[in-house]
């Protein structure tokens, strides 16, 4: 049970974030075709065409997913939530006191290192899923880069397999 603590918390902190009508895009209003990625990258359950959604924008999604792919969240989603998992692990120790057999195996700061990297993967994971369905060289331009960076093992073989699916000429 204390493993599952921190991973429900998860899930609902995204599904939050999501509903928490911040930011969206970089830099754009939260309509259009940034709109669309965005909802791609936050979606909590992803059961509604979010994904294709993205991959019908076409070319014109590259230009939010590229950077997300990159560099993940925006800075202020990344202090948004960071600012949350602290509330959250607060909750946890308050929890912890009247259950002590939910102990919080570990700092606050593992834990915000932890989740915090998570977000940022799921980001990440997500653009490259959408750039390898959306295809074309600057999908195929964005993967390689990201490529070129140190990712999580996870997110690199993502990216592979992303940029496997892009043919090019």
């Amino acid at each position: 049970m204390r493993r599952v603590i921190p991973s429900l918390l998860t899930a609902f902190v995204l599904a939050a974030t999501c509903s928490a009508g911040q930011q969206v895009g970089r830099g754009q209003p939260p309509g259009g075709a940034a709109g669309i990625v965005e909802r791609w990258l936050e979606c909590q359950e992803c059961s509604a065409g979010e994904l294709e959604a993205a991959v019908r924008l076409g070319q014109s999604a590259v230009i939010s997913l590229a950077p997300s792919l990159v560099d993940g969240p925006l800075p202020a989603k990344r202090q948004s939530y960071e600012k949350y998992l602290r509330k959250m692990f607060a909750d946890m120790k308050a929890y912890e006191k009247t259950h002590p057999k939910s102990v919080v195996p570990y700092s606050e700061d593992e834990f915000v290192r932890r989740d915090l990297a998570k977000y940022v993967n799921l980001y990440r994971v997500r653009a490259a899923r959408a750039l390898g369905e959306i295809g074309g060289p600057d999908a195929a331009s964005a993967l390689d880069r990201a490529l070129t960076l140190q990712l999580d093992p996870y997110v690199a073989a993502k990216v592979k397999e992303a940029r496997s699916k892009i043919k090019t000429k």
